[in-house]
């Protein structure tokens, strides 16, 4: 989903990008207890310009979760996937990638629901 692009974008303020939500950005990453992915795009690759905190957030797979289209058992940890014909990593997410336990993309949001909003509630 485009949704991880986003908040890399987002993220990429409290890095040290010049502009007026600088210091939103780096009070919300402070406040943010968890995050659920799913399938998600975002790429952090390549000197983008998250800060420690930033970076810490997505690395922590206590507070962030990106749900992923894989055979596996739903929960299971994963290190790349196939979706929408493209071969992901979990290298360019730095993020914990767990199996939603599906393998089609569309389905991905409904097959990990249950296990997100318990990720979410912990």
């Amino acid at each position: 989903s485009n949704g991880g692009m986003s908040l890399v974008e987002f993220f990429k303020w409290s890095g040290g990008v010049p502009g007026p939500f600088a210091e939103v950005s780096r009070q919300a990453i402070r406040r943010i207890r968890r995050i659920v992915l799913t399938d998600s795009y975002h790429d952090v690759r390549g000197g983008v310009a998250l800060t420690p905190e930033g970076q810490a957030l997505l690395a922590d797979p206590s507070r962030t979760v990106n749900y992923v289209p894989h055979p596996a058992p739903l929960g299971t940890p994963v290190q790349e996937w196939v979706t929408l014909q493209f071969k992901m990593h979990r290298s360019e997410k730095q993020c914990n990638c767990l199996s939603a336990g599906i393998e089609d993309h569309a389905s991905t949001n409904y097959a990990a629901m249950g296990s997100a909003f318990a990720f979410l509630a912990s």
